[in-house]
């Protein structure tokens, strides 16, 4: 993930332009979220199990993030799918190989990360069981219509827009 560093004095000196060393400490913009879906998302009782988990996790405060879980819709390779997003620290602790969460997305081809990067943009890999990691570009507001045509986007209904990850070409952006 890529970080960028907040300036903060030295608490010995609060103005330090009288020659002691200024603290940088790495902040990121955004902590990074998952966008997944859940094996057997379709059937009622696999659906219910998994937000009865991740209900039970909030309750108890055992996230990082206290709004928990956000339901989402997407395409994934043009197949539409129930999805949810979550912190990845969360993810991490509770849906990861060996958690006990992780019978819910055992057979999940991959998941999608985003993490804030350079001048707060939001970037897109793809982590794959397999494959391992494959970026995919940058993540992008757009409307419907262009969402449908790309093929692969998230619609987040709590917020009412749509997402995709534009492709960027090292060449030209940075």
């Amino acid at each position: 993930m890529l970080d960028y560093p907040q300036a903060t004095s030295n608490p010995t000196n609060p103005n330090p332009t009288l020659g002691l060393p200024l603290t940088l400490t790495l902040t990121p913009a955004f902590p990074p979220y998952v966008v997944f879906s859940i094996d057997n998302v379709s059937d009622v009782y696999t659906l219910s199990k998994f937000l009865r988990y991740m209900d039970n996790k909030k309750v108890m405060k055992a996230l990082h993030d206290p709004s928990g879980l956000v339901l989402a819709m997407g395409s994934y390779m043009g197949e539409l799918e129930q999805s949810f997003i979550l912190d990845k620290r969360d993810f991490d602790e509770l849906l990861s190989e060996g958690k006990v969460g992780h019978f819910f997305v055992q057979d999940q081809e991959c998941v999608m990360v985003v993490q804030t990067g350079h001048n707060n943009v939001m970037y897109c890999n793809m982590h794959y069981a397999n494959k391992g990691i494959v970026p995919m570009g940058q993540l992008i507001e757009v409307d419907a219509m262009t969402a449908y045509e790309s093929g692969g986007w998230t619609y987040r209904a709590d917020t009412m827009r749509y997402y995709t990850c534009k492709p960027i070409n090292p060449a030209t952006e940075h």
